[in-house]
């Protein structure tokens, strides 16, 4: 959890000394006028289950960011899976250098991903996990002989390289 810093004063009742200009100006190495010790106020936090990490689509076009889309696995958003089944994040994001609209992914425990965008929005077009599992870690698009391929590094196997052909898989390794 986190907030603001004339919040974090205002735990302590005094957050008209916080003064915004003076804070960014200032070294960084200022303390806040706090005593080592002070009690503010209570605080109580509920947490509550608001899925895994997704992936976000953003258009620039405009000169600023809007979010057009997320992405996550279906699991990353059941609370059935938030303890015990690994971690159901995305870790990383590498787009094709020759599809302009494909996008791979490193899931930590939900495996390599393959996204397409199409519109505005991320849709699912391949994955993989490997029967004993994975834990992946990154991914990396790269070129060998003209042919784009994708190194995906798993912290439990080792590297894994991809090439995507658009068609879907008949086997799994």
């Amino acid at each position: 959890m986190t907030i603001s810093r004339r919040d974090g004063y205002g735990l302590f009742d005094i957050e008209e000394q916080y003064d915004e200009e003076e804070c960014r100006a200032g070294t960084g190495e200022e303390l806040a006028p706090i005593e080592l010790g002070a009690t503010g106020d209570v605080v109580t936090l509920t947490a509550f289950f608001n899925g895994w990490g997704y992936i976000h689509l953003f258009d620039n076009r405009l000169g600023k960011l809007v979010e057009l889309d997320t992405f996550a696995v279906r699991e990353a958003m059941d609370e059935r899976y938030a303890t015990r089944f690994g971690a159901l994040s995305v870790h990383e994001v590498a787009t094709s250098r020759q599809r302009d609209r494909l996008v791979y992914s490193s899931y930590y425990d939900a495996g390599f991903r393959v996204l397409k965008i199409k519109g505005d929005r991320l849709k699912p077009a391949g994955e993989f996990i490997d029967r004993r599992g994975n834990d992946f870690w990154g991914v990396d698009v790269f070129s060998h002989r003209g042919q784009e391929l994708v190194a995906a590094s798993d912290r439990d196997y080792g590297l894994y390289i991809f090439k995507y052909t658009g068609r879907p898989s008949t086997t799994r390794p």
